[in-house]
């Protein structure tokens, strides 16, 4: 599936990206922008099949995940 979704990132937005990313390199999953204005990114690592399962949803806007 592709598609695109118009939102703003802020300097603390880029900060807490920056520790989710941090922590997910840690062999943590991750939430990012959760309980938060605007698309909540959610990454969780699969280290046996070294994948990870992204879910983008955007419920306070478009109503999609």
């Amino acid at each position: 599936m592709c598609g695109s979704l118009k939102t703003w990132v802020l300097p603390d937005d880029l900060r807490r990206w920056r520790e989710a990313l941090d922590a997910l390199d840690a062999g943590q999953d991750i939430a990012w922008r959760q309980d938060t204005r605007g698309p909540e990114v959610f990454i969780e690592r699969d280290p046996e099949e070294e994948r990870a399962h992204v879910t983008i949803s955007d419920a306070s806007s478009s109503l999609t995940r």
